[in-house]
């Protein structure tokens, strides 16, 4: 729960962040992958961005060999915990996708728990685990 104003500011602040990084995680374009994932890492914990990097390294040459192209948004975010340094938040996620298979586009819907960490006072993005 969160109770006082300052507490409520650090919660509101972990939303936004978790919206944001959502948006990257689920944004990529086939001709500036790399582009995508240093965006991911920018804002990770270290050990998310080393995880993050192997998993999209393998799924490199699908989004390439497919022309894959997203543009996310999140319509919903919300708080599930917040606990001294470290948040949860579930957003719904909302991707615009093209590829060779589907070149005229379809929307897919997916719900993470974003996990952040607060380091030096900044959220960084420490999990996103799909539900």
């Amino acid at each position: 729960m969160v109770a006082g104003s300052a507490d409520r500011v650090v919660a509101y602040r972990a939303v936004d962040a978790a919206r944001e990084y959502a948006t990257t995680l689920g944004t990529y374009d086939y001709q500036s992958f790399d582009d995508s994932l240093e965006a991911v890492a920018a804002a990770s914990t270290e050990e998310f961005a080393a995880k993050y990097s192997g998993v999209a390294g393998d799924l490199r040459g699908l989004v390439e060999n497919g022309q894959g192209s997203s543009v996310a948004t999140v319509s919903h975010a919300g708080l599930e915990t917040l606990d001294g340094d470290t948040a949860t938040v579930l957003v719904f996620l909302d991707q615009d996708v093209t590829n060779v298979v589907v070149p005229e586009g379809r929307t897919d819907a997916t719900r993470f728990l974003i996990t952040l960490k607060r380091i030096d006072d900044t959220w960084m993005l420490d999990g996103a685990d799909a539900k």
